[in-house]
């Protein structure tokens, strides 16, 4: 037979080329220096973007294939690729404040102390005088690029570092009297019986101050300086005598009939008819009745 030659179309291809898709850089910290995103470079893509970077904060370079007819990546696709990287505030440990935090008030300033640091500034005061509680308030200098290392991500902002200075005793408050027996008549009431400067009876002033004899009540004292603390609830004694005594009225004629008055000890001991100027509580004799009084 005749010789013929058949033609036979055979398919074939050439694949796309694969390339590995890069990707960014993590756990950059701020140095103050710029930072690389550090995405491989490669011929067959171009990076745009945000390639570098000095300050903290989130950015983003993209990654386009050059040709996107021969190449795709490692998955079949081609679309361009978003690498999202970011660089974290650097940490700042949290000062603690030295120094006298736990003085008492004596006229003289007082001074906390705070490490200084290219970090942080403060523009509160470290020194001061007068009894009180005090802040001082430490503030970032950079707050964008740093945070506190004992604080999330997002709390830069400024730290309260309490101190205080207390309040001195009130018994040595210059205006201070230490209670002392005080004397009364039986028909009188608190009101009747002053106290030194800076003492308040605690009861109300109409009540009575009591039967004859000693008679405790409580008193407060506020010193007049706010640097001294109050004395709360002190006790003190009323010697209280009946009113009704020849004893209650100086004036009563019959002290003259019965003489001029002695002045004793509590133990009996004769003192001359001066009064006694010493403090204490003695005894007074106007012939046969006798009484006791105090001496402040």
């Amino acid at each position: 037979g005749d010789n013929k030659t058949a033609t036979r179309n055979v398919p074939w291809s050439i694949a796309k080329a694969k390339i590995t898709a890069p990707t960014a850089a993590t756990g950059l910290v701020y140095t103050g220096s710029e930072q690389s995103a550090e995405i491989a470079a490669n011929a067959a893509y171009e990076i745009t973007g945000d390639i570098s970077a000095t300050n903290a904060g989130s950015y983003n370079a993209t990654v386009a294939l050059n040709d996107k007819a021969n190449y795709e990546w490692e998955d079949g696709t081609t679309t361009d690729l978003e690498l999202p990287w970011s660089i974290a505030k650097k940490g700042v440990a949290q000062p603690m404040l030295g120094g006298d935090l736990s003085a008492v008030f004596d006229g003289s300033p007082k001074t906390a102390t705070l490490a200084t640091s290219d970090y942080y500034e403060t523009e509160s005061s470290l020194s001061e005088t007068n009894a009180g509680n005090f802040n001082v308030i430490v503030t970032l200098k950079d707050p964008a690029n740093h945070k506190w290392n004992e604080k999330a991500e997002d709390e830069s902002g400024a730290l309260t570092l309490p101190w205080s200075i207390a309040k001195a005793d009130g018994t040595t408050a210059p205006d201070y009297t230490a209670p002392a027996t005080q004397t009364a008549k039986s028909d009188e009431t608190l009101a009747n019986v002053e106290l030194p400067e800076g003492w308040k009876w605690d009861a109300d002033p109409t009540t009575p101050v009591g039967e004859i004899g000693p008679n405790p009540h409580k008193a407060t004292f506020t010193p007049a300086n706010a640097n001294y603390s109050t004395i709360a609830s002190a006790d003190w004694t009323i010697e209280v005598s009946d009113a009704t005594s020849i004893f209650a009225n100086r004036e009563n004629p019959k002290i003259g009939a019965i003489g001029v008055q002695t002045y004793y000890t509590l133990k009996g001991t004769p003192l001359g008819t001066t009064k006694p100027t010493a403090p204490g509580v003695y005894l007074e004799k106007h012939g046969k009745y006798t009484r006791k009084i105090a001496v402040r």
